[in-house]
C-alpha cells in the first residue's frame, strides 16, 4: 500500500516517494508486555538456585547468574533480530539463521579457527571468536545467495532449501573436525554443535556483544521504512524509491554480524530466529521499527526462559543444552506454520 507517510530513508535515492505499511494490527501493549515478561524472567533466573527460589546472598553467585542471564539476553536478541532481517531479505517467514545455514556456517568458522590453532599448538583467543564466526556466516550467506540465483535474481524458496542443505554440510564438517581433535580441545566444539551458553566468556566480551547487538538493531530500525517497502516485490520497492540492492547488502551484513555474536555466545541455537519474528509479527503487524524492538525483547525472553528450564531440569549426568529446549519449543511451532501454509508473505 503506497500512501503519504514516513519518508524512505536512507535508501530512497533522494526521491520524495513515501511508503507506509498496514498498521491495523499494532497493539501498543505488546512491547511493554514483552519488556515486563523479560524483567520477570531475568529476576526469576537470578533467584533460581539449587532447588530453591531466593535472592543469592553471595555476591559471587549473583554475579555468575547475572553473567548467564546477560548472555541469554544478548544471544536470544541477536538471533531474533537476525531472523527478522533474513525474513525480509528472503521475503519468507520461514527464513532464520539456523534454517538458512548461517548459524551453522558461523559455528563452522569458529571450529575451523579452533582446529587451526590446535594444529599450530595454540589455543584460540576469545578475541578471535567473533571474527571467525563472522567470516563463516558471511561465506555461508554468500554461498547460499549465489547458488539460489536464477536468471540474475534470487529465488527466496530455493535460498531457504539451499540454506538447509549448506547448513547440514557445515554441521557435518564440524563433526569431522570434532572427531579429529583430542577430547579436551574438542570439548568446546560440542557446544557449537548443539547450542549451549558459554559461561567461560569474560564479562567484557558480553558487554561488547551487547553493544554490537544494540547498534545493529538501531541501524536496522533506521532503515525501517525501507525495510517495510522491501517486503514487497523488487518492482514495487523500486517504484517507491528503495535502492533494493544496497539495502540487501546491509541486511546481509547485519544478519551475519548478529548471527556471529549469537554463535560466539551460545553456538548455533535453533528456532529463536524463526519463532520470535513470526509470533511478534502476528501480534504487532509488519511495520519493522516496532517489529524489531518487539522481536529483540521476545528473543531475549525466549532464551532466558529456556535457560530457566535448563536450570530446573537436571539429569544424573548433566543438564540439557539450551539449544535442545529451544528446539522442543520451536519445532511444534514450525510444524504449525507449515500446516497453515505459511511459506511466503501473505500466506
Amino acid at each position: 500500500m503506497i500512501v503519504l507517510g514516513t519518508p524512505l530513508r536512507p535508501f530512497s535515492g533522494g526521491q520524495p516517494v513515501t511508503y507506509a505499511p498496514d498498521v491495523s494490527r499494532r497493539p501498543k501493549a505488546v512491547v511493554p508486555l514483552l519488556a515486563i515478561g523479560l524483567v520477570v524472567a531475568v529476576m526469576a533466573r537470578l533467584m533460581l538456585g539449587m532447588g530453591e527460589l531466593a535472592w543469592p546472598g553471595d555476591p559471587q553467585v549473583l554475579g555468575l547468574r547475572w553473567h548467564r542471564a546477560a548472555m541469554a539476553c544478548v544471544c536470544g536478541g541477536a538471533l531474533a533480530v537476525a531472523g527478522v532481517l533474513l525474513q525480509t531479505f528472503l521475503r519468507n517467514p520461514l527464513a532464520s539463521p539456523d534454517l538458512t545455514g548461517v548459524a551453522s556456517g558461523a559455528g563452522l568458522g569458529v571450529l575451523v579457527a579452533s582446529f587451526a590453532s590446535f594444529i599450530a599448538g595454540q589455543t584460540l583467543s576469545p578475541l578471535l571468536f567473533g571474527p571467525a564466526a563472522l567470516a563463516g556466516a558471511l561465506v555461508t550467506l554468500g554461498l547460499v545467495g549465489s547458488l539460489a540465483r536464477r536468471g540474475g535474481r534470487s529465488d527466496p524458496i530455493a535460498m531457504v532449501l539451499i540454506g538447509v542443505a549448506v547448513g547440514i554440510v557445515a554441521t557435518s564438517i564440524g563433526m569431522v573436525i570434532q572427531h579429529l581433535m583430542p577430547p579436551d580441545p574438542a570439548r568446546p566444539a560440542i557446544r557449537w554443535m548443539i547450542g549451549s551458553l558459554d559461561e567461560q566468556l569474560p564479562g567484557w566480551i558480553v558487554g561488547i556483544g551487547a553493544g554490537i547487538v544494540g547498534a545493529a538493531t538501531g541501524l536496522a530500525m533506521a532503515f525501517g521504512p525501507s525495510l517495510d517497502a522491501a517486503s514487497m516485490s523488487d518492482e514495487e520497492a523500486l517504484s517507491v524509491g528503495v535502492r533494493v540492492r544496497k539495502l540487501r547488502v546491509w541486511m546481509f551484513v547485519l544478519a551475519g554480524v548478529l548471527t556471529s555474536v549469537a554463535v560466539v555466545f551460545g553456538g548455533p541455537i535453533g528456532f529463536v530466529g524463526l519463532v520470535c519474528p513470526h509470533l511478534v509479527r502476528s501480534a504487532m503487524g509488519p511495520s519493522h521499527r516496532p517489529l524489531l524492538i518487539g522481536t529483540l525483547l521476545a528473543g531475549a525472553l525466549m532464551l532466558v526462559t529456556s535457560d530457566i528450564v535448563v536450570r530446573c531440569v537436571s539429569f544424573q549426568y548433566g543438564r540439557l543444552p539450551v539449544g535442545v529446549v529451544t528446539a522442543l519449543v520451536g519445532a511444534p511451532i514450525l510444524v504449525a506454520m507449515l500446516r497453515r501454509g505459511v511459506g511466503a508473505w501473505g500466506a
